[in-house]
C-alpha cells in the first residue's frame, strides 16, 4: 500500500468532506480519522507509517464513488396529506460521545409519518411551507436538560456559551428526555427496576456482556426519583425549579422543601451544615403510594432481616422523606411473609384426652397399672462374673 504525508491525507480528506456535507453518516466518518491522525503526532511532511490508518482511509476512499447511487427525496410530505386538517409536528433528537454529535429531525404527520433529515430545528422552521404545530428536542442527557433550565452565566465559557445559544433558538419547555424508564409494577425489587432501567439509559447498545459502572446506577436511580417527584408533586417541581413559592394548599409546604439543582430532587429544607452528610439533613422527600417507593421500603426491610418499623424509618430517613413514613412501613411490613413469619407467636397445643385406664370412677389404687423398662445392661461388680440387670423406671396407675 502506498504511503503518503500528513498533508496530502488532509487534503484529500477536507475535499471529500466539502463535496459530500450532506452525508454527515459517512463524513463523520472521516473526521473520526482525522482525530487519530493528530493523535500519533506527525509532522506535516511525516509520513503515514500506520497499517490501520492506511486500511481505514483505502476503504473510506473506496466507499466515495457509492455515494453517487444515494438519493434523497425532496418531498417532506406526500401529496394525499397535504392538506390543513393534518397536524404536524417537529421531533429532534440530539446526542453526543467522546468521538463525535449529531442530530437528528424527524417530520411526523398524524396517521402517517414522512421522515427527513436536518441539522437543526431552526432551519427547519423557516424552510418547511406546512404549519408544525408544535418543535419537540429530545435529549438523553438530563445534565444537559438541568443546564437548559438554568442560567448561562452559572457554568464556564464553554458549557455557558452554548447554553445560551440553545435557550436563543429555542423554546426551552420544548426540550424532553427521550429515555422511556421502565413501568415500576413490572418488577418485585428495587435492584432489578434500578438494572432495568440502566438497560434503558444504554438503549441499543446496552448487551449482556456490557459491564455497568457504578455512575450508571446512580444516574438510573436519579431518573427514577425525579419521575416519582414529577408524577407526585407536579405543581412543586414547576414552583420550586423555577424559585417560586409553593402552593397554599400543597402537601410539602410544612417540610420547607428545597430543589436541589445539581440532582434535580426536591429535599426537606432547613439549616445547613457543613460536616453532616447531605442526604442525612436534607433528605429527598418522596410519596409512599409511588411504586418506586414500596419497593424501596421492601428493599430495607429485608436488608434489615425484617425489624420492628421504627428500625426500618430510622435507616430510610437517612437519604429519603417518606410522607406517612411509619404507616406505609407498617403496610409493607403486613404483606411481608417473611415478617409474618418472624412475629408469629407459637401456640400452646391443646392437652389431650386422658386414657380411658385414668377413668375409671370407684376403683383402688394400682387396679390399672403400667411399668416402663429398658435393658438389659451389662454390669462387672468386683467378682470377675459379669451379670445382667433390668431397670425399672415407672410404674404409674
Amino acid at each position: 500500500m502506498p504511503q503518503t504525508n500528513l498533508e496530502k491525507y488532509l487534503q484529500g480528506i477536507g475535499i471529500a468532506v466539502g463535496s459530500h456535507w450532506l452525508h454527515n453518516t459517512f463524513t463523520t466518518q472521516a473526521k473520526i480519522l482525522v482525530q487519530d491522525l493528530w493523535k500519533i503526532h506527525l509532522g506535516w511532511d511525516d509520513l503515514i507509517e500506520s497499517d490501520s490508518l492506511q486500511t481505514r482511509w483505502q476503504t473510506w476512499v473506496q466507499e466515495l464513488s457509492e455515494l453517487e447511487q444515494l438519493e434523497i427525496p425532496k418531498c417532506y410530505t406526500p401529496f394525499q396529506l397535504h392538506k390543513e386538517t393534518f397536524t404536524r409536528d417537529l421531533h429532534i433528537f440530539c446526542d453526543a460521545s467522546e468521538r463525535a454529535y449529531g442530530s437528528v429531525s424527524y417530520l411526523r404527520t398524524e396517521d402517517q409519518n414522512a421522515l427527513t433529515g436536518a441539522q437543526i430545528a431552526k432551519v427547519l422552521q423557516k424552510e418547511l411551507t406546512v404549519t408544525i404545530r408544535q418543535v419537540i428536542l429530545w435529549k438523553v442527557s438530563t445534565t444537559v436538560l438541568h443546564w437548559l433550565l438554568s442560567d448561562s452565566c452559572r457554568y464556564k465559557v464553554f458549557v455557558g456559551t452554548r447554553v445560551a445559544k440553545i435557550q436563543s433558538l429555542t423554546d426551552i419547555s420544548s426540550w424532553s428526555p427521550d429515555v422511556q424508564l421502565p413501568d415500576a409494577d413490572q418488577y418485585k425489587t428495587c435492584k432489578d427496576l434500578v438494572k432495568a432501567t440502566v438497560a434503558c439509559l444504554h438503549g441499543v447498545a446496552h448487551s449482556s456482556t456490557h459491564c455497568d459502572e457504578a455512575k450508571d446506577y446512580v444516574s438510573a436511580e436519579r431518573l427514577l426519583l425525579q419521575q416519582a417527584q414529577r408524577d407526585s408533586f407536579p405543581e412543586e417541581v414547576k414552583a420550586l425549579s423555577s424559585n417560586q413559592p409553593l402552593p397554599p394548599n400543597s402537601q410539602l409546604v410544612s417540610l420547607s422543601p428545597e430543589y436541589d439543582e445539581d440532582t434535580g430532587l426536591i429535599r426537606v429544607g432547613g439549616s445547613h451544615a457543613e460536616h453532616i452528610d447531605l442526604n442525612a439533613l436534607h433528605p429527598i422527600v418522596l410519596d409512599p403510594h409511588q411504586q418506586l417507593i414500596k419497593l424501596l421500603i421492601k428493599e430495607y426491610d429485608a436488608n434489615l432481616l425484617h425489624p420492628e418499623p421504627e428500625r426500618v424509618l430510622a435507616e430510610l430517613r437517612r437519604h429519603y422523606w417518606i410522607l406517612r413514613g411509619r404507616a406505609a412501613i407498617k403496610k409493607c411490613q403486613l404483606a411481608c411473609t417473611d415478617c409474618q413469619r418472624w412475629r408469629a407467636q407459637p401456640k400452646i397445643p391443646m392437652m389431650a384426652n386422658l386414657p380411658p385406664a385414668h377413668l375409671r370412677l370407684y376403683k383402688p389404687p394400682f387396679f390399672s397399672t403400667g411399668m416402663d423398662c429398658f435393658g438389659q445392661f451389662t454390669i462387672y461388680l468386683r467378682v470377675a462374673t459379669p451379670c445382667l440387670l433390668d431397670v425399672f423406671t415407672e410404674i404409674y396407675s
